[in-house]
């Protein structure tokens, strides 16, 4: 895998879609924002200030549990089930951008009816990660790397949970290093995006999100 011309390559595709990346990118950000707005409205009405369960802390009656709080949680359930299935869309959208295919916005609502495959992965996901962590850095780095592509897997070839799984672990199976290091090659960006208060955010995004597209692309050839 040659990291730099994948890099070059992507830079070069981040310059020529920047509005195309955000015009798709903003519909996520903008119904994440009004879906949190709502349930913090929502659980900030009168009805949901009533305190559930409270603890003495330092002398002081402390509220631990709400349903306000209870609100919130559930609201961010929902949220993110919402969510989770317009990442995938993006990612499918990101691809048809790689591969020079026809492409709009409606891309990014593929997987809408498929919220539920989707939200087993990302759970099954997490949960083995955790469990990896729990077993040392090492294998928690290994099993987060075995997962790294199941967006592209699934956004590309809409398999099941475990198919996905499956696939994402095969992929990546003796390039996880060099995905590391591939990944960690984007520190310097951020870091720069970070000084700038976000600014440079809005190039190194696009490049960041394309050059993983990418990788995807070439891993699947090497594979092949």
């Amino acid at each position: 895998m040659n990291r730099k011309e994948i890099k070059a390559k992507a830079k070069k595709i981040a310059n020529e879609h920047l509005g195309d990346f955000w015009r798709g990118y903003a519909l996520i950000l903008i119904l994440t924002y009004v879906l949190q707005f709502l349930v913090s409205k929502l659980s900030a009405l009168r009805i949901f200030n009533k305190c559930l369960y409270s603890m003495n802390i330092l002398g002081d009656q402390e509220c631990i549990l709400s349903n306000g709080s209870i609100v919130n949680s559930i609201g961010s359930l929902v949220i993110s089930l919402i969510v989770a299935p317009l990442t995938f869309g993006f990612i499918y959208y990101i691809l048809k951008i790689v591969r020079k295919e026809k492409f709009d916005a409606n891309d990014i609502f593929k997987f809408k009816k498929e919220f539920i495959v989707i939200a087993l992965i990302n759970l099954v996901v997490y949960v083995l990660t955790q469990i990896g962590s729990l077993l040392f850095i090492i294998p928690g780095i290994i099993i987060s790397l075995n997962y790294s592509l199941v967006s592209f897997v699934y956004a590309d070839k809409q398999k099941g949970v475990k198919e996905t799984l499956n696939e994402s672990k095969e992929l990546i199976k003796g390039h996880r290093l060099d995905y590391l290091l591939f990944d960690l090659s984007f520190m310097g960006w951020i870091f720069l995006s970070l000084l700038t208060f976000g600014i440079l955010l809005v190039w190194v995004l696009p490049y960041y999100q394309i050059s993983h597209a990418l990788y995807y692309e070439n891993l699947k050839t090497v594979k092949n």
